[in-house]
């Protein structure tokens, strides 16, 4: 992505993820200066709630990682706050989905926890949560968070907005077409895939990469007509 970026001559520009989850690429081309500011989208209020933590009150998160107990009866507790989706209150929704992406197997939100509700697994809750590592990284991203746009919105309407800038780099990496329903609040049913695609050919001449799992290519494959061709 850095070298993309470097070869459309676009160092310093705005870059956009209208469905962001971990945002993990955009967030390294802003801290090591490749990008002026960093759009982070996402439509699932869990996913939202936690990056509007990070822009707005990191503190926040540093504190409570570094005091919330590891452990099954925790982690039930941080589940029943993830699944309430209550926007209420951002942080405390943003930090339960913190917790579950790093409790979970392999991060994935509606998992179970590593090592089984038994925890007799061969690693713990805890393998994936170095408290003092992930609150230095939290620390570095809070100096950043001036050049962080955190919002809830169609991804759609993100990307037609922001289509239209010149500055503006934007990476579509939209939720899975198969098991979608199990890894996120928020699943795309195939009018949502369908809709992503027309506004992308709407905008063929914009900075945007699409990238997609494999049964969304094969899916596309066997559609008829054109309206997903120029999608992948």
């Amino acid at each position: 992505m850095r070298q993309i970026i470097r070869d459309m001559g676009m160092a310093g520009c705005t870059y956009v993820e209208p469905y962001a989850g971990g945002v993990g690429a955009g967030l390294s081309l802003l801290v090591t200066g490749q990008v002026e500011r960093v759009v982070i989208n996402d439509l699932d209020p869990a996913i939202h709630a936690f990056w509007a933590t990070v822009q707005a009150e990191p503190e926040y998160l540093i504190d409570r990682l570094r005091k919330v107990p590891l452990d099954v009866k925790e982690w039930r507790r941080q589940r029943e706050v993830y699944v309430s989706a209550d926007t209420r209150d951002l942080p405390k929704l943003g930090f339960a989905t913190f917790y579950l992406n790093r409790t979970n197997r392999s991060g994935v939100l509606n998992g179970g926890p590593i090592g089984g509700l038994d925890q007799t697994g061969n690693y713990k809750i805890d393998a994936r949560f170095n408290r003092e590592g992930l609150a230095e990284r939290l620390r570095i991203l809070s100096l950043y968070s001036d050049n962080i746009v955190a919002t809830s919105r169609d991804g759609v309407e993100v990307i037609t907005e922001y289509a239209a800038k010149n500055d503006t780099f934007i990476y579509a990496d939209p939720p899975y077409f198969e098991k979608a329903g199990s890894l996120y609040l928020n699943a795309f049913a195939a009018e949502n895939h369908e809709a992503l695609a027309r506004v992308l050919n709407s905008v063929s001449d914009s900075h945007w990469i699409l990238t997609y799992d494999c049964q969304s290519v094969s899916a596309a494959s066997r559609k008829d007509g054109e309206v997903l061709a120029g999608a992948f």
